[in-house]
């Protein structure tokens, strides 16, 4: 389930890129900015420390671009759904037998 990797308000206005769209992006950066200060003063008070290799960002409606500025502020990796979250598949729908069959058969293997 890939995103298209034009924004959502650039679909509503027919992808044409406006003032408002510098101010979106400016607001992204920022908001990028101030959870990276949040995590290194979460690490300060905890004592605890943030792998920033180990994490990952996702987003759905975000240009490639943007996304990737996000995750260099950060210093984590750009991932895409689906992915695994304690051996399931996060992001797809399950309703076919094949998508569980990755389940059985770990099941089965114990």
């Amino acid at each position: 389930m890939a995103h298209s990797g034009v924004p959502h308000h650039q679909k509503l206005t027919g992808g044409k890129k406006r003032v408002s769209d510098w101010n979106y992006i400016k607001a992204v950066e920022e908001n990028a900015w101030f959870l990276k200060r949040f995590l290194v003063n979460l690490e300060l008070v905890s004592g605890l420390s943030i792998n920033p290799g180990k994490c990952c960002i996702y987003c759905i409606n975000m240009e490639d671009q943007l996304l990737g500025r996000c995750a260099s502020i950060l210093g984590c990796n750009v991932c895409l759904f689906p992915f695994k979250y304690l051996g399931v598949k996060v992001g797809i729908l399950h309703k076919k037998p094949f998508d569980w069959e990755y389940v059985v058969q770990k099941i089965k293997n114990r």
